[in-house]
């Protein structure tokens, strides 16, 4: 997903239910990337 097509659709979006959503997406695919990282080193 495009950084600035996030940016867009944050500022056009009025329905503030959408952030939450956004935030955790964000939240869950920074968590799933650290928890790929720390596997690759403990199985290094």
């Amino acid at each position: 997903m495009n950084v600035q097509f996030v940016l867009m659709l944050m500022k056009k979006t009025i329905n503030f239910e959408f952030f939450p959503a956004i935030t955790s997406i964000m939240r869950n695919v920074l968590t799933f990337g650290l928890e790929m990282k720390i596997d690759n080193v403990h199985f290094a």
